[in-house]
């Protein structure tokens, strides 16, 4: 028999952030970039999103060269799932040629992502929080440096709304005054294959140039990217995927080619 005490250690979604679950303040890691750990991580992450994904799909990528060169980047997106982490280091890595570095609160548990960009953050006290967005600052105003968000701070369900973004993105475009942010918006679909597919869409960079108010841009920036993923799921709905460009595509196999072959001689 079921017990309440089951089904909550086996709830799919927990939104309490991670750091908050430990007693212990977490070590903070700052993020490295080994040549030696991100060439293997590079072969890893092709593996897998090969051998798990039919494609990976991205519309409007020219929105990149909309940014101001001279500052860094924000990429920001919504947080539903594993995946997340290794799409936004394929998509740097491959479509904006771009060093990522992100923000991981579970770090602790997964230390060797400091080996390829990733640092950590523990919300426990006001200092661990600030001392990870101090560390996010002063990279943040070196130029071409690049860091994605997840601003949700949690993962949520698919298309969860409303959308709530937590203030740290602001806080940051606020200290460090100019920088780019791009909204990409994710979604894991199955289309016509027998695999799921990536469809990322790239967003206008929204070009911070001065003093904000972290309430007010928060509340813009969750108005904005929810407009950008509403937009994307009526495309799909409807079936336009044909304004997607192809980053990569799994060979379709024999079943599909004698499929195709058929198909056509009729």
């Amino acid at each position: 028999m079921w017990t309440k005490k089951k089904k909550k250690e086996e709830s799919e979604y927990n939104y309490t952030p991670p750091s908050l679950t430990r007693e212990k303040l977490d070590p903070f890691i700052k993020a490295e970039h080994s040549a030696f750990w991100i060439a293997i991580w590079n072969f890893f992450v092709n593996i897998l999103l090969r051998r798990r994904f039919y494609s990976v799909r991205v519309k409007n990528p020219h929105h990149y060269d909309l940014r101001n060169k001279d500052v860094a980047c924000i990429y920001y997106s919504q947080h539903s799932c594993w995946w997340d982490g290794m799409v936004a280091y394929y998509l740097c890595k491959y479509l904006f040629n771009d060093q990522i570095n992100m923000m991981v609160e579970d770090l602790i548990k997964f230390p060797l992502f400091g080996k390829v960009g990733a640092f950590s953050i523990d919300k426990k006290t006001p200092k661990s929080t600030l001392r990870s967005m101090k560390y996010c600052t002063d990279f943040l105003n070196k130029e071409k440096i690049s860091l994605w968000l997840f601003p949700q701070g949690v993962i949520m369900p698919p298309n969860h709304r409303p959308l709530e973004f937590q203030k740290g993105m602001a806080f940051l475009a606020q200290r460090v005054k100019k920088v780019n942010l791009f909204p990409i918006a994710i979604q894991y679909v199955f289309l016509r294959q027998g695999l799921p597919e990536v469809l990322i869409d790239v967003g206008k960079p929204i070009l911070v140039d001065g003093d904000i108010d972290k309430d007010t841009f928060t509340e813009y920036l969750e108005q904005d990217f929810t407009r950008v993923l509403d937009n994307q799921l009526k495309e799909i709905a409807n079936g336009e995927v044909d304004k997607y460009q192809i980053m990569y595509k799994k060979w379709d196999g024999l079943g599909k080619m004698l499929e195709k072959f058929f198909r056509n001689r009729l």
